[in-house]
């Protein structure tokens, strides 16, 4: 079979399209409600400090529940735990509705809805790494990521503009029962089109409970394997690094755009789309390159040094065309870097494990993005963004540089230990005694 046509079959494959399914209705979801829910709270209050406790509210039950779900998704049936993310996350958003339409503004009532919201998105997140790769071919991965991601940037691009478009017109109450039902057609997607599948721990193991202490060894085991797996425990720990300074830099992209190199809103929104746009390409491109085998190199230049040299030049080179062309190219090494690494730890890590690695790398970046948000608001305000940019943009070079230096990290093989070994180089002929 060839290249297009084994990518086009994953489109009639049901249990594939019952994921994306399920991904894009997610995404559409939790696109309009985060953006309804930060307007409906300023509209009401008028208070930055509200957003600011919601958001600190969601971001605490975010790292709470993070390592407890990576536990459970290597329990229990993973289909059947997404179904139970998206139906929480439903009812929770449904409740909202419920607020907004009867104008009762209640912040308690509020931030515990969100909590909650949060808290089941990290059930779904765990859920839906470890989920796909018992869904497509071992071959096929790859592109089963790409298109996926690529869909789901797509859909978050719509959705933004879709959002806004209904607060305009019909209110926030509208918006949260749009994606009340987009969680519900994610559910359906779910539970009708996806199997059932084993579950990742044992039936011995499933059977001791889900106690505390049990949760505290499985995470222990998890942890111990990561350690002795030196090239992909390096990757997790570079994507700590990279996260913390990107977070840095794009939380305050508006900021750059109106106060560094003092564009307007088009302007802004365009160069968001070739953001987004590129990341599509860059995305779909990974399956139709030997990028995999190669996993540690494409990380650490890629997301690492080559993006840190293109945020160093939104810093030195503030034009409206740099800056459009710049964003894309930076939305296809994005692109293209994540699915190489989220392609490379399904390979990777054993399937009884999957749930509670993607829980640890989640749990890292929560930790991370408090900070590098207060350390980019820090350097902003004290050397102005347009220096904060390039100063940001240098040692996320640096650091991609740095990781570039072990060993481990740079041979890191990302098709798995079943991929295929290069065919041996031909010796030519011998001779006697040769």
């Amino acid at each position: 079979m060839t290249e297009p046509a084994a990518r086009s079959a994953l489109f009639r494959q049901r249990s594939f399209l019952g994921y994306l399914g399920q991904s894009v209705g997610s995404r559409t979801a939790t696109t309009v409600v985060g953006l309804c829910l930060v307007w409906f709270v300023y509209a009401a209050t008028g208070s930055a400090l509200a957003v600011g406790i919601l958001a600190v509210a969601q971001s605490l039950a975010a790292l709470l529940a993070t390592l407890p779900a990576g536990s459970i998704v290597d329990r229990f049936d993973r289909r059947t735990l997404l179904g139970i993310a998206h139906a929480i996350r439903g009812l929770a958003v449904a409740g909202l509705a419920v607020l907004a339409y009867l104008g009762g503004f209640q912040l308690g009532y509020l931030v515990a809805l969100a909590v909650a919201l949060s808290a089941s998105t990290e059930l779904y997140r765990s859920s839906t790494h470890a989920v796909l790769p018992d869904l497509v071919p071992a071959d096929r991965l790859t592109d089963a990521n790409g298109i996926d991601r690529a869909s789901t940037s797509i859909v978050g691009a719509l959705s933004s503009a879709g959002a806004g478009a209904l607060i305009l017109a019909l209110g926030v109450a509208v918006g949260f029962t749009f994606a009340a039902g987009a969680y519900v057609a994610a559910m359906a997607f779910a539970i009708l089109a996806i199997p059932r599948g084993p579950p990742g721990a044992p039936a011995a193991a499933r059977s001791e409970g889900l106690g505390l202490s049990r949760m505290v060894r499985d995470l222990r085991e998890a942890g111990h394997w990561l350690w002795g797996s030196t090239g992909l425990l390096q990757l997790s720990l570079s994507a700590t690094a990279f996260n913390f300074l990107i977070t840095a830099a794009f939380t305050f992209l508006v900021v750059y755009f109106v106060g560094g190199a003092h564009l307007g809103p088009l302007v802004f929104g365009g160069a968001l789309a070739g953001l987004a746009l590129g990341d599509v390409v860059g995305s779909l491109a990974v399956g139709r390159t030997p990028a995999l085998r190669s996993a540690g190199k494409v990380w650490v230049l890629g997301y690492g040094l080559s993006g840190g040299l293109m945020i160093l030049g939104l810093g030195l080179l503030p034009n409206p065309v740099f800056i459009v062309a710049d964003l894309v190219l930076l939305g296809a090494v994005f692109g293209f870097a994540g699915n190489v690494w989220l392609t490379s730890a399904q390979n990777l890590v054993p399937r009884t494990m999957r749930g509670r690695y993607f829980a640890i790398d989640g749990w890292l970046s929560f930790v991370s993005g408090p900070p590098a948000i207060a350390v980019g608001a820090l350097l902003i305000a004290q050397l102005g963004v347009l220096l904060a940019y390039t100063l940001m943009g240098a040692l996320l070079a640096v650091a991609g540089a740095g990781f570039y230096a072990l060993p481990r990290l740079r041979e890191l093989d990302g098709r798995g230990p079943d991929a295929p070994e290069p065919p041996p180089a031909n010796p030519g002929p011998t001779t006697a005694g040769g």
